[in-house]
């Protein structure tokens, strides 16, 4: 995801990369699985949704990420949706409902370096 996301400057040393897993119940089926990345240097964490449904992205899952984006010292967390995925509405409503602000253009810009297709969301952690 990284270089595909980022443009070639992003990736460094202080670049972690994890696989978040949810599961519908201990012995149950992967729901869904969610690519994201921590940046040591700014401490911004990253959630790669993509075209991940959004029935996968429960409450749970919401508090696990906060959880381990804070574990990692994350100040601020980003939630990026491609514009293509069939259930951006409800993303939005959702995102909305647990008071995620939409990233501006130029925010976005300073990310990611280049020109995007993605709608992004952010929150602080603390």
């Amino acid at each position: 995801m990284g270089a595909s996301l980022f443009g070639d400057g992003f990736i460094n040393s202080a670049l972690c990369n994890i696989r978040l897993v949810t599961k519908a119940g201990i012995n149950e089926d992967v729901m869904q699985s969610y690519i994201c990345l921590f940046n040591e240097e700014t401490n911004n964490f990253f959630v790669k949704i993509g075209l991940s449904p959004v029935e996968g992205f429960v409450k749970s899952t919401f508090i696990n990420i906060m959880k381990l984006a804070s574990n990692k010292g994350a100040t601020k967390v980003y939630f990026i949706v491609d514009r293509d995925n069939q259930d951006k509405t409800e993303y939005r409503k959702a995102f909305k409902l647990i008071d995620l602000k939409r990233v501006s253009s130029d925010e976005k810009q300073a990310i990611f370096k280049q020109e995007t297709d993605y709608l992004v969301y952010a929150i602080d952690t603390v």
